[in-house]
């Protein structure tokens, strides 16, 4: 819905909701671009996931999407800023057994079932759809560059030219690193 990546809707938190707004701040491109800090107009689909975040469980947690571990080990908790916080690699492997357990998905070959960053693709697709225009989507999904977008839009490759590329150097010698 919100065509946040992983990372943005693991940190997602309650505070985030005030205002009418759903703030959000995409590390990856914070200090690249201002489109990394958006507000997002707060709809009652929005309104019901924080809702059902906070009464599914009996887990208090600052964090929107939020777990209790099967195990409190120390070296677990360490690595991450609270003890429900989900990290993006646990959401994609749970995104993935949520999705197999869905028979039109199920029936599908493993190759052929879309990933969770195919969903978010999916979701600007459907914008586009229903008349959302490009650089709304490019917003909503916090990208700097207008070519990123695109290429979830499924236009990026054929809409890329060899200008879109910054060039770059790989001097590097094995022969001299393996010394």
């Amino acid at each position: 819905m919100t065509l946040q990546s992983r990372l943005e809707i693991c940190d997602m938190r309650h505070t985030g909701y005030r205002d009418g707004h759903l703030f959000v701040i995409r590390d990856k491109s914070s200090s690249d671009s201002d489109m990394a800090f958006i507000r997002i107009a707060l709809t009652d689909q929005l309104l019901d996931i924080q809702r059902r975040s906070r009464l599914l469980d009996n887990i208090v947690s600052p964090y929107l999407i939020h777990r209790a571990p099967k195990d409190r080990r120390r070296e677990w908790i360490d690595k991450k800023p609270h003890w429900t916080y989900v990290m993006p690699d646990y959401l994609t492997k749970a995104f993935a057994k949520v999705r197999d357990s869905i028979p039109r998905f199920a029936a599908m070959s493993e190759a052929e079932r879309p990933t969770y960053h195919e969903a978010r693709g999916l979701g600007s697709r459907i914008y586009i759809a229903q008349g959302m225009s490009e650089s709304a989507i490019q917003a909503l999904m916090t990208h700097a560059h207008r070519r990123t977008t695109q290429i979830y839009l499924d236009k990026g490759i054929s809409a890329l030219t060899d200008a879109d590329y910054v060039p770059v150097v790989a001097p590097l010698k094995l022969s001299e690193v393996l010394k």
